[in-house]
C-alpha cells in the first residue's frame, strides 16, 4: 500500500492553471452531453445542476438516451446553473444528439440515420454525431453522407476505451487525488475525428466537446471539470431560462462558440477573428472574397506560453513563435485559399488541444454539380387486387383499392415479444433498370415507414428486403425514391441496383421502428410506380 501511494504521488499529472484574466460577461462556460438517473446515468437532474454550480459552469444541456417521444423538460435554472434539455437518439449507424427540441415526436425516432435526422430537422431541432469514432465499434457513426449539423470532436467516453486495463486503474488511483487532470492525461488529439471536420465547406458541421457523463466511473463526478463549450453570446444571460436557452443553443449552432479544457487551466477566452478590407468575421462566419489578403488573429488574454496552431483543411498554416505564444496570440497574414479554419492552442506540453475552435470560412460555398437524371419510363402498379397483406401474429391489416389508389388500415400488436408489423404487399416484376419507386401517399396522423423492395432467397423465409424509411401526414405528397438510397438488407449485401432485376415484391411496411406497439391507422397510397431507365442504344 505504501508503494502504491508512493506510485501514485510520483506520477500525478500537474495540477490545473487557474488563470486570472477577466472573462467578458457574454462568454459562458458549460458542460454538454450530460446524462442523468432518467436514462443510464447515475446522478439526478438536480445533483447534476449542482455539481456545474461547483465546478463554475453556468449552463449544462442533458443527453439523456429516448427516441424523442418523452416531451423535453422545459429550460430552468437550478443552483444557479441554466438546465437544458436534450436527447440522444440511437440509430442504425450510431448516436445522435437532437438539440433544440421544444414538443415531443409523435412517434418514436429510430432506425435509419438520414430519416432520424431528417425528423429532428422537421420538429425544429438540430443534430449532432456522437462519439464518432469510439473505439467500441457499435458507438461509431457509419452514415457520414447525412445532412447532420455538428459534430463531437472529443468525447471523453470515448477517451479511456482504447486504454489498457493497468493504465485505467492507475489513473483511477490517481484520481482520488487529482480526478479532473487524471481524467484528461488519457486524452490524447482525436486525429480521425478532426480530419473529418474538413468534408465541406458548407457552414457544416459545427463542432462540440462533450463530457459524455453517466456517472458510473468512482471518479466520474469530476468529468464535469473536464471539458467545457464557451459560448459566446449577443448580450449576457438574463435569468429568464427560456430566453438563455435559445440564446445559448443558437450560438452553439452558429459556431459561436469554442471547446476548452479546464482540467488543463482556465478558465479562458479564444479569441478568433479574420480580417479582410476592413471587415472581421468569426467562427460560424464567412468570408468570401479569395482576391484579397487576410489577416487571422487568435489570442488568449492571460494565457503567455500558450501555443497557437492556424490551420486550413486540417493542414497548418502557421504556428506561433516564441516570441507570440509570450504574449498568448498568433497573427499570421496572406493571400487566403478557398477552406475551413480553425485554431488549436496548445499548454505546456501537451498535443492535446487546449482550446479549440469552431471552423471559419473562407471562399464560395462548396456546391457539387448534380448528376443528370435518365429519361425514365414510368410502370405503373394497380390498385386494389393487386394489393395484399402480411402481418404478425396479433397485428391486422385491411387493403382497399379503387381507380384513385390503395387504403392500407394496420394495426399493430400490444405485444411487442411478437415484433408487430403489418404490410400491404404488391408482386411485381424486377428490372436491371429500375431506377426510382414514385407514389403520392399520405396518412391519418404523423407517421414514419418504409418503403421495401423483396428478392426471393433460399437462405432466407422472408428474402432479403432492401428498404427506405418515409414520413407521411394528412398532406398529400409525391415522393420519388431513388434505389441508390435504399439500405441493404445486412451490413455488406449487395447493393440494391446490383440485384434489381430479381426483386419480385413492393412492400409499404409499419412496424415498431417508428410506431408504438398498439398503433392503428391509416395511410393512403396512390399513383404508384416503377420509374425504368430507357435503354441507351
Amino acid at each position: 500500500m505504501a508503494g502504491v501511494a508512493l506510485y501514485t504521488s510520483a506520477t500525478l499529472p500537474p495540477r490545473a492553471v487557474v488563470l486570472t484574466a477577466p472573462i467578458p460577461p457574454t462568454v459562458v462556460f458549460g458542460g454538454y452531453h450530460i446524462h442523468t438517473t432518467r436514462s443510464d446515468g447515475t446522478q439526478t437532474v438536480d445533483e447534476v445542476a449542482d455539481a456545474a454550480a461547483k465546478a463554475g459552469l453556468k449552463f449544462v444541456i442533458l443527453t439523456d438516451h429516448g427516441d424523442a417521444t418523452r416531451p423535453p423538460d422545459p429550460p430552468s435554472y437550478q443552483h444557479g446553473v441554466l438546465v437544458i434539455d436534450a436527447v440522444e437518439i440511437s440509430t442504425s449507424g450510431g448516436h445522435v444528439v437532437a438539440l433544440g427540441l421544444d414538443k415531443a415526436s409523435p412517434y418514436p425516432l429510430a432506425g435509419d440515420p438520414r430519416s432520424v435526422i431528417e425528423d429532428i430537422h422537421r420538429l425544429g431541432g438540430w443534430a449532432v454525431v456522437a462519439h464518432p469514432d469510439s473505439p467500441k465499434p457499435e458507438l461509431k457513426w457509419q452514415a457520414w453522407e447525412t445532412d447532420y449539423d455538428g459534430i463531437e470532436w472529443l468525447n471523453a467516453d470515448s477517451e479511456w476505451r482504447d486504454e489498457s486495463k493497468g493504465r485505467l486503474i492507475a489513473s483511477a488511483l490517481r484520481a482520488t487525488r487529482r480526478g479532473p487532470e487524471s481524467i484528461v492525461a488519457l486524452f490524447s488529439r482525436p486525429n480521425t475525428t478532426i480530419a473529418r471536420l474538413t468534408r465541406n465547406d458548407s457552414g457544416r458541421p459545427v463542432t462540440l466537446g462533450a463530457m459524455d457523463a453517466h456517472g458510473s466511473w468512482p471518479f466520474e463526478k469530476d468529468i464535469v471539470r473536464t471539458v467545457s463549450q464557451g459560448v459566446a453570446l449577443d448580450q449576457p444571460l438574463s435569468g429568464q431560462p427560456a430566453d438563455d436557452s435559445r440564446r445559448v443553443l443558437s450560438a452553439l449552432e452558429r459556431g459561436h462558440a469554442f471547446t476548452i479544457i479546464p482540467a488543463i487551466a482556465g478558465p479562458a477566452v479564444l479569441d478568433f477573428t479574420a480580417t479582410q478590407a476592413g471587415v472581421t468575421r468569426r467562427p460560424g462566419q464567412r468570408i468570401y472574397s479569395l482576391s484579397e489578403p487576410v489577416t487571422f488573429h487568435a489570442e488568449v488574454p492571460g494565457a503567455p506560453g500558450a501555443r497557437f496552431r492556424l490551420l486550413v483543411n486540417n493542414r497548418t498554416v502557421a504556428e506561433s513563435n516564441q516570441s507570440e505564444g509570450s504574449k498568448g496570440s498568433l497573427t499570421y497574414e496572406g493571400m487566403p485559399e478557398a477552406g475551413v479554419y480553425r485554431v488549436e492552442v496548445m499548454f505546456d506540453h501537451r498535443e492535446l488541444p487546449w482550446l479549440f475552435s469552431n471552423p471559419l470560412y473562407v471562399g464560395e460555398e462548396t456546391r457539387h454539380d448534380s448528376v443528370p437524371e435518365p429519361q425514365i419510363d414510368r410502370v405503373a402498379v394497380p390498385p386494389g387486387a393487386a394489393w395484399t397483406v402480411e402481418q404478425s401474429i396479433g397485428s391486422s391489416g385491411e387493403v382497399a383499392g379503387d381507380a384513385d389508389g390503395l387504403q392500407f388500415t394496420f394495426g399493430l400488436s400490444a405485444d411487442i415479444a411478437k415484433s408487430p408489423y403489418a404490410a400491404a404487399v404488391a408482386e411485381i416484376a424486377g428490372s436491371a433498370r429500375l431506377h426510382t419507386i414514385e407514389f403520392i401517399g399520405r396518412a391519418d396522423r404523423p407517421t414514419r415507414m418504409s418503403v421495401q423492395l423483396r428478392a426471393p432467397h433460399p437462405d432466407f423465409r422472408d428474402g432479403l428486403r432492401w428498404r427506405r424509411s418515409i414520413y407521411l401526414d394528412e398532406t398529400p405528397r409525391s415522393i420519388i425514391l431513388s434505389i441508390l438510397d435504399f439500405e441493404p438488407p445486412f451490413k455488406g449485401t449487395t447493393r440494391l441496383q446490383d440485384n434489381a432485376h430479381e426483386i419480385r415484391s413492393l412492400l409499404f411496411v409499419v412496424d415498431t421502428v417508428n410506431s408504438a406497439p398498439g398503433t392503428r391507422g391509416t395511410v393512403w397510397i396512390s399513383n404508384v410506380a416503377l420509374g425504368l431507365r430507357r435503354p441507351t442504344f
